[in-house]
C-alpha cells in the first residue's frame, strides 16, 4: 500500500476494520494450533496487527521493549534487592483471594519512601490485606520498595518457563504451524507485501511461543493453585502473548479475570477491537479477560470487545486533579499522601465493582 502516508483518519479506520474482520474470521473458522493444542491466533494477533500499524499506517505502537541483553543486565543489577521478594514468592504458602499481575512501568509515584503503582495500587488499597501484586519488571527494572504489602516478582515465573522451554522442548511440527499461519495471513490481499517483510520475524515468534506455552501452562497453574485467587487482574490482558496462557489457566481453576484500562484506547487499538467472528469464538474468549474495566463511558465507544465492559472510573486522574487543585498539600510529588487519595476515590469505585462484577467481588 504505497499511499500509506496520504490516507485520512477515516480511511485508515476503515482499512483497519477490514483487515481485523478478515483475519479474525480466517483464524476463527480455520484455526491453527501449536503443538500444545493451544490456538495460534490469540497469541500472535496483537503483534501482527501492531506490525501492520507500523508498516502500513506509519503509526507508532505502545509498549515497545528493549533487547534481551539489556533486560538481563538491568535485572542482574537489581538482584540484591529482588532476592527478598523472590524468596517470599518461592516459599510463600499464603492464599490471596485477589491477584494483580501488573507492570513496574506504572510504579511512578514516590511517596513515604515507597513507589506507588498508578495502574494497580489504587485498587489494591480496597482489599489490601487479601490482595497480592505479582509485578513484571519494566524493561528489566523494578522500582523498590513497593507501596503494597504483598509483592511478588512476575519475572521469576517468566524466566522459569523460558529456561525450561529451551532445555526440555522437542521441536515437532514447527514448519507446519508457520506455513499454516502464513497461509491464512496471505489470504488478506492488503497485507501480502507486508507479510513478505515479516515472515522471518513471524517464524521466530511462533517458534518461541511453541517452546514456552507447555511450560507456562504448568508454571501458572502451579502458582495459581497455591495462591487460590477468586479474582485475577492482568495488566494488558487483551494483548495476547503469554498473558493468554495466564488468563486461560486462571479461568480453568475457576477465577474471574479482569483488566483495568491503563491508557488511551482508539477505534484502531488492536488489543480492544475485534472482528465479528471472535464474538462467537468460545476458545478465543477463554484467552481474554472476562471483564474490561474502563475509565468512563466515552472509552466504550472506541471498543469492540467480545466480553463484558464496565465503567469503574480513573482514580489516577482524580489524584492528579486533586494534586493540582490543592495549594498546600500536593505541590511536590514526594509529599503527596497517596494512601488517603486512594481511599477517598476507591470507595466509589469499590461500590461500583461490587454491583457489577457479580459474585467475584461479593464472595470475597
Amino acid at each position: 500500500m504505497d499511499s500509506k502516508y496520504n490516507l485520512s483518519t477515516d480511511e485508515k479506520i476503515q482499512i483497519f476494520k477490514h483487515i481485523v474482520e478478515s483475519l479474525d474470521e480466517l483464524f476463527t473458522y480455520n484455526p491453527v494450533f501449536f503443538d500444545s493444542g493451544e490456538p495460534v491466533w490469540p497469541y500472535i494477533r496483537y503483534r501482527i496487527l501492531a506490525k501492520i500499524f507500523q508498516d502500513i499506517f506509519n503509526l507508532s505502537v505502545p509498549h515497545f521493549s528493549i533487547n534481551k541483553s539489556s533486560y538481563i543486565v538491568q535485572l542482574m543489577k537489581q538482584m540484591p534487592q529482588l532476592w527478598k521478594y523472590l524468596t517470599l514468592m518461592i516459599f510463600q504458602r499464603k492464599q490471596f483471594p485477589i491477584l494483580f499481575f501488573t507492570t513496574a512501568g506504572g510504579r511512578v509515584i514516590f511517596s513515604h519512601g515507597k513507589y506507588f503503582n498508578k495502574y494497580s495500587d489504587y485498587f489494591v488499597e480496597m482489599y489490601k490485606n487479601i490482595t497480592a501484586v505479582v509485578e513484571a519488571s519494566f524493561r528489566g527494572r523494578y522500582y523498590l520498595p513497593p507501596h503494597v504489602e504483598h509483592f511478588m516478582i512476575y519475572d521469576f515465573l517468566k524466566i522459569s518457563y523460558v529456561i525450561k522451554g529451551h532445555l526440555f522442548s522437542v521441536h515437532k511440527r514447527m514448519n507446519r504451524v508457520v506455513k499454516d499461519t502464513l497461509d491464512r495471513l496471505y489470504r488478506v490481499f492488503l497485507i501480502r507485501e507486508f507479510l513478505q517483510r515479516i515472515s522471518k520475524w513471524l517464524s521466530s515468534v511462533i517458534e518461541s511461543y511453541n517452546l514456552y506455552i507447555p511450560f507456562a501452562l504448568r508454571e501458572f497453574e502451579k502458582f495459581l493453585k497455591k495462591t487460590k485467587p477468586n479474582v485475577v487482574f492482568v495488566h494488558c490482558g487483551s494483548y495476547g502473548g503469554m498473558e493468554s496462557t495466564l488468563i486461560k489457566v486462571a479461568k480453568n481453576i475457576g477465577s474471574t479475570v479482569g483488566e483495568f484500562q491503563h491508557g488511551v484506547i482508539t477505534h484502531m487499538h488492536p488489543a480492544y477491537n475485534y472482528g465479528t467472528a471472535i464474538f462467537g469464538d468460545k476458545e478465543y474468549k477463554l484467552h481474554l479477560p472476562d471483564y474490561l474495566l474502563v475509565y468512563g463511558d466515552y472509552w466504550k465507544e472506541n471498543i469492540n470487545f467480545p466480553n463484558k465492559i464496565i465503567t469503574v472510573g480513573n482514580p489516577h486522574f482524580w489524584y492528579n486533579y486533586n494534586a493540582r487543585k490543592s495549594k498546600a498539600g500536593c505541590e511536590k510529588k514526594s509529599k503527596c499522601d497517596t494512601h488517603s487519595v486512594a481511599r477517598e476515590f476507591d470507595r466509589t469505585i469499590c461500590k461500583n465493582c461490587e454491583r457489577t462484577i457479580e459474585k467475584a467481588w461479593k464472595g470475597l
